[in-house]
């Protein structure tokens, strides 16, 4: 749903960009870092602003017990806060929106029966 979202784009598009050390998507204002001149055709670049974009502006916080939340990159923006499934959202969905084509999830478990951690992989 987040890939559907214009503003998605809008706001990857603005987070590559990176002129200045705010940027603005659906009516509020978040913090990213200002892109280094000369480095604006660098895809490691574009992942680490997508990287410190959403570390700027999401702080870990776990579903609660029972329930699993898989939340769209404008509602964990709204919300600040968010699990690694909601990053992973957040972080995937930018670094589609940007062009990447190989964006992947990769899910991890602790004990081999239930799955514990998912995180972003991305090829530059």
């Amino acid at each position: 749903r987040s890939l559907d979202d214009p503003e998605t784009h809008r706001l990857a598009r603005a987070l590559r960009r990176g002129l200045t050390d705010k940027v603005e998507a659906w009516g509020k204002t978040y913090r990213c870092t200002k892109r280094t001149a000369g480095k604006d055709d660098d895809d490691c670049c574009d992942i680490v602003q997508v990287w410190n974009f959403a570390v700027l502006n999401v702080r870990y916080v776990p579903d609660p017990n029972e329930f699993d939340l898989f939340c769209t990159v404008r509602h964990t923006l709204e919300a600040g806060v968010g699990d690694c499934d909601d990053m992973t959202i957040l972080q995937g969905a930018l670094l589609k929106s940007l062009g990447f084509r190989d964006v992947r999830a990769r899910v991890i478990s602790v004990n081999g029966k239930r799955w514990a951690h998912v995180y972003v992989m991305v090829s530059a």
